[in-house]
């Protein structure tokens, strides 16, 4: 991102305040999101690049040490001056000859230097995203990955000069390493050093202008109750990393939506069983536990079961479980069975639906 203009990555204008800044950031990250774009690495350079733009300018101390290097002012952004900009310069490359122009015939060739690195703290670190799907059971038990993460960070071999090893960055005689031309109460951007105000003879060839894809592995732990949409963020030099959640539904439970640590569980149960009473086996997401289920239980009802739910992330409780009866009768009775119901008819209250035709006031 050290040579592309973070107000033209956001699209705002150079006196854009905070919110203003913020809003612009929010909507192209969510347009240009990895997860949206799965396979498109050119939307995911895009949202890396948006992210380095946000947070070099998502203040007014950070966009005041940024405006001097692609000459843009606005109320929150002071107008440096050539020799202002040309020493902060030199202090991001301490092997920076702020005096001597570039040109082919006076490459800069230092047989016994080496650049010193940029500074760090002008890099951002790089924004990543990941969906982490998980099956139900991880999502009980806790889970624990190893993800490994592209991001950007200083080059080794040229410690983030972007110049090959034994050069050196060279001011742009052009703009005298303001990264700008005035003319008037017009500034536009410095053509020659593309804004950066200074200008490598010889780039580096392991890098693109100081910065370099890294591997870093970073170790996951999803902790035990976790639900979707559940986020935690790793950070490690140079990487920020955002895991969301996705859980995998149950072909047994139900989570409420009210309160993922509860679950719903619905258990058939026979009409001998809700008539005369039972004790019945049902599961748990670890293992099974008894039931009693009273005589003259309703389909329908809910029996409350405390501490057999989800873990809650970050503690040691877990929430409750409802099992949900549910009578169920046979799809095919034998004829032994109907002779026996039919008996039992015989005892049931005539008067049953006898409220059914009471006369009702008018909704």
């Amino acid at each position: 991102m050290n040579d592309k203009n973070p107000w033209a990555l956001l699209g705002v204008d150079s006196d854009a305040d905070d919110q203003q800044i913020r809003k612009a950031y929010r909507k192209l990250a969510l347009r240009y999101h990895p997860d949206k774009n799965k396979n498109d690495p050119e939307a995911a350079a895009r949202f890396q690049d948006i992210a380095r733009a946000y947070e070099s300018i998502k203040t007014v101390q950070l966009r005041e040490q940024t405006s001097a290097r692609f000459g843009v002012h606005g109320p929150s952004a002071p107008r440096p001056d050539a020799y202002s900009t040309a020493q902060a310069r030199a202090q991001a490359f301490p092997d920076l000859d702020i005096n001597a122009p570039a040109s082919a015939s006076d490459p800069g060739r230092e047989p016994a230097a080496r650049p010193a690195p940029a500074s760090a703290s002008s890099l951002g670190p790089t924004q990543v995203g990941h969906v982490l799907g998980l099956s139900f059971q991880q999502a009980f038990n806790g889970y624990q990955t190893t993800l490994d993460v592209i991001g950007e960070g200083l080059c080794d071999a040229c410690g983030g000069s972007g110049a090959a090893p034994g050069y050196k960055p060279r001011t742009c005689a052009s703009c005298q390493g303001s990264g700008r031309h005035s003319a008037g109460r017009i500034v536009n951007q410095c053509q020659d050093c593309q804004g950066r105000g200074f200008i490598i003879t010889h780039p580096c060839s392991h890098c693109d202008h100081g910065r370099k894809r890294h591997t870093h592995p970073i170790d996951v732990k999803i902790p035990p109750g976790v639900y979707s949409g559940w986020t935690t963020v790793e950070q490690r030099p140079g990487v920020v990393l955002t895991i969301s959640v996705e859980v995998e539904d149950s072909p047994i439970f139900r989570r409420k939506t009210s309160d993922p640590a509860d679950l719903i569980i619905d258990v058939p149960i026979s009409y001998a069983e809700a008539v005369v009473g039972a004790s019945i086996h049902i599961p748990t997401p670890n293992q099974s536990i008894s039931l009693k289920v009273p005589p003259g239980t309703k389909t329908g009802k809910p029996f409350r079961i405390a501490g057999q739910g989800m873990p809650i992330p970050g503690s040691s409780e877990r929430g409750n479980l409802y099992a949900r009866v549910e009578i169920v009768t046979p799809d095919n009775p034998s004829h032994r069975y109907k002779q026996l119901v039919s008996k039992l008819h015989e005892l049931d209250d005539p008067q049953i639906r006898a409220d059914l035709f009471q006369p009702r006031a008018e909704i």
